[in-house]
């Protein structure tokens, strides 16, 4: 289990990627959220931008078009979590951080 901070800084959370298929993220007062993505929606998400620099887009609703925030919303049946993808797609080497744009290699 990894701890990291959101794309803000302002809180933690905790991923594990314990098996080949999926990511278990934990957020939230006392991590006692909990969502699961597999690792082909992720590897979708890093195909998408692959390249590109985005608006990282955490708003929970209305995310800049083109933002992480965005295609999360039109592509995946999870919450709003770009806060917290954005901060795993740095640790595991996919991007880097820019302010408020996420740059992906």
């Amino acid at each position: 289990m990894k701890r990291l901070k959101t794309w803000g800084k302002r809180t933690f959370f905790e991923y594990e990627d314990s098996d080949s298929s999926k990511i278990s993220i934990y957020y939230g007062t006392d991590l006692k959220w909990k969502v699961e993505l597999s690792k082909k929606d992720y590897e979708k998400l890093i195909k998408e931008f692959k390249g590109k620099t985005v608006p990282i887009g955490t708003s929970l609703d209305k995310p800049p078009m083109g933002s992480v925030g965005e295609w999360i919303i039109k592509n995946l049946k999870t919450s709003q979590i770009a806060y917290i993808l954005g901060a795993i797609l740095v640790e595991d080497g996919y991007a880097t951080k820019k302010g408020s744009e996420i740059i992906f290699k």
